[in-house]
């Protein structure tokens, strides 16, 4: 039994019918499960911590964002058209975007874990944003990991 903290009176918490427990099973301040985007944002964040220690000074300019999915666009051709777009830079913003959902699905297709994908896009969309070769940003680009 647990006490009701508004009136101080215990509260019965009891299964009826073997239908399980009644009320909370954890505490308020406790969630229940992760959201989808937070372990691919910290896959993300490995990636760029495992690039080698001259580029990643270089990071400090740029700003890395991950996204379920791309944002329709007019700009954008029609997706029967396209490629599906893995991840994009914007050299005048300094900012890399990688989207979640295309990464996912081309980790299934290529049959390539979805942690070498995620690192090989990331150097992909850094050496576009920079103007230099992958192989420059992350000398393991295209190796299996």
């Amino acid at each position: 039994m647990t006490s009701d903290p508004a009136s101080n009176r215990p509260v019965r918490r009891r299964n009826r019918h073997g239908r399980g427990a009644k009320g909370r099973m954890l505490p308020p301040q406790l969630r229940l499960r992760r959201h989808p985007m937070e372990p691919f944002s910290q896959m993300v964040g490995r990636a760029m911590g495992a690039l080698p220690a001259d580029v990643v000074e270089r990071l400090d300019s740029v700003e890395v964002l991950s996204l379920n999915a791309p944002v329709a666009d007019e700009h954008q051709p029609s997706p029967e058209d396209a490629a599906p777009l893995l991840g994009t830079a914007d050299p005048a913003r300094g900012r890399v975007l990688l989207y979640r959902w295309p990464l996912i699905m081309e980790a299934r297709r290529a049959r390539r874990p979805l942690k070498d994908v995620v690192a090989d896009r990331l150097a992909y969309e850094l050496s576009a944003l920079w103007g230099e070769a992958p192989e420059q940003i992350d000398p393991r680009f295209g190796l299996p990991r």
